[in-house]
């Protein structure tokens, strides 16, 4: 069986369960994990095992060759990094949603990965959630005369103050 080596760029609360997932799998080996707070990096390659940590994803994909790449990043940073690792040339992209700021990014990242030949996917876990499950269920038995928005209800409990990660991140990424 074919190990499928992979990396995380972002090691906030979604990176850490990118990180589960694959763990989780018998046949996936994460070889490095990139976060421009480098405590932050260092509990996900302690927990997993990790032996590279980077604070700059180029670094990363200049040392490695993963076969796919989790994005879990502020929306802002999504474009960029997913041109850049499609061009260091995996085979799957794994981005946390939102896809980007804008249509044009959003573009831009498809249009390359489709170039590239990278499977470009997004994470849409949230449909599984029960008020979206419920209102799902309402709609489809026309419980609900109409329904124009769905507002999801959450609560933020950062890891570390955005300021702080932002102010981490290398001058490019800021």
């Amino acid at each position: 069986m074919t190990e499928i080596k992979a990396a995380i760029i972002g090691c906030g609360g979604r990176g850490r369960e990118h990180a589960k997932g694959y763990a989780a799998s018998d046949r996936t080996k994460i070889v490095a994990v990139v976060d421009p707070l480098e405590e932050a990096a260092r509990v996900v390659a302690d927990k997993y095992g990790v032996e590279s940590v980077y604070s700059y994803h180029p670094e990363m994909l200049a040392a490695h060759q993963p076969d796919i790449v989790s994005i879990c990043t502020w929306t802002g940073l999504h474009a960029q990094m997913v041109l850049d690792v499609a061009a260091a040339g995996v085979k799957a992209i794994h981005c946390e949603k939102p896809m980007a700021p804008t249509w044009g990014e959003a573009r831009r990242m498809h249009r390359a990965c489709e170039e590239a030949g990278v499977q470009l996917t997004f994470c849409h876990q949230r449909r599984f959630a029960a008020q979206f499950v419920k209102a799902r269920d309402l709609i489809r038995r026309r419980a609900a005369a109409s329904c124009g928005a769905v507002p999801p209800r959450r609560v933020r409990v950062p890891d570390t103050p955005r300021d702080a990660r932002k102010e981490a991140a290398p001058p490019a990424l800021r």
